[in-house]
């Protein structure tokens, strides 16, 4: 029965992605993404058509009202998402909003999941300090009666600016930590835009100032379900990567297809074609990686050294292939006009998001330190 129920969710991610591919193609979100940086046009009726679809309610649990299609089945989305750029905020609402919630204790989940699954509540979650670093907090709780006081900030938190819910990573003085749940619209609390180099997509930071908190409103005290949260980000980011480097790779082959130069495609060149193999070479890692990651996320012995290389190989292969993709395109790779450039924007932005190689590898290293007793 399991085997033919892989087999199932196999045919299911697979007419998934040709249906949703097919949608984002035909709406032509790309030249709308234009838009959007030019004179701030939204994004209202493609988020209320893909609401309506079913899309945030794809790994909700069926008791909670969802799909329960599974985190691999909202990582096509995404990665999807990703290959056109989207502002939508599906992988705030859906990876980290419905993610925190999927552990919380009944009445949150009963409260929140079918808002967030519906599209009519955008959430999103502050799980690092006010430099963004995943794990760390620069919120402080402080136990009032039943309840908490939170002050502190956090920073690069993504569609923040148009959530109405963020889950926020909080420290207790005993270094326990809290996920909290806390409506943006709180007193309190008070959000700021974060410009960031890709203009694609809208973080924020966010300021708690002696906000107090029911007991009921914390989702989980574990360490666990921080590691948990991250690992799904990290995930999301990687896979959101594979997609955009997919595209990229795309454009670059159809460009030096087209391309004619000494009375021939540019395609046709030797050193060309040694580039474009590279870049597929590294795509190929970085899918595999974030495929098996997203496979693996409930896999608690797996996730987070999963989650960790897939974040660091597709999210540094998205920024080398398009950096590589736009000096083959030569002059016009670099003209305000042509899409490569956004591209670009997003990979720098994707290497820095949930923690940069940098510390995803040392993430690795400690773990598998810890796997082998410090034995060499």
């Amino acid at each position: 029965m399991a085997l033919v129920n892989d087999h199932q969710r196999d045919e299911f991610r697979t007419e998934l992605r040709s249906t949703v591919r097919s949608l984002l193609d035909h709406r032509g979100v790309v030249a709308r993404v234009r838009d959007l940086i030019d004179d701030g046009a939204g994004f209202d009726a493609l988020e209320a058509e893909t609401n309506e679809l079913g899309w945030p309610s794809i790994e909700i649990p069926e008791a909670d009202g969802g799909l329960g299609e599974g985190f691999a089945a909202a990582c096509v989305i995404v990665q999807e998402l990703g290959r056109v750029l989207s502002p939508l905020p599906y992988f705030s609402s859906e990876v980290l909003g419905v993610g925190a919630l999927l552990w919380a204790p009944e009445d949150l989940r009963q409260r929140w999941l079918p808002a967030i699954g519906s599209g009519e509540t955008v959430a999103t979650a502050a799980l690092g300090d006010h430099a963004g670093i995943p794990g760390a907090s620069s919120v402080f709780a402080t136990q009032i009666g039943s309840g908490w006081r939170l002050d502190g900030e956090a920073g690069f938190v993504t569609d923040l600016p148009r959530a109405d819910l963020v889950v926020v990573l909080a420290r207790a003085q005993t270094e326990e930590p809290l996920l909290v749940l806390v409506p943006t619209d709180a007193v309190g609390v008070t959000v700021e835009p974060q410009p960031t180099v890709d203009p694609t997509r809208q973080l924020g930071r966010l300021r708690l100032d002696a906000l107090r908190v029911a007991a009921s409103e914390v989702v989980s005290r574990e360490g666990a379900a921080v590691e948990r949260l991250v690992n799904r980000a990290a995930v999301a980011i990687a896979v959101d990567s594979v997609g955009g480097a997919e595209r990229v790779l795309e454009m670059t082959v159809q460009y030096l297809k087209e391309r004619k130069q000494f009375g021939r495609a540019v395609g046709s060149f030797q050193a060309l074609k040694h580039r474009c193999v590279d870049m597929f070479l590294k795509l190929e890692a970085a899918r595999g990686a974030a495929e098996h990651a997203a496979l693996v996320i409930d896999d608690a012995s797996q996730a987070t050294i999963a989650a960790s290389t897939a974040k660091q190989t597709a999210a540094d292969a998205y920024a080398e292939i398009a950096a590589e993709a736009i000096q083959m395109h030569g002059g016009i790779g670099y003209t305000w006009e042509h899409d490569l450039h956004l591209y670009l924007k997003r990979a720098k932005l994707n290497q820095a998001l949930v923690g940069d190689s940098t510390w995803h590898l040392a993430r690795i290293a400690e773990l598998l330190a810890a796997t082998l007793g410090g034995q060499p």
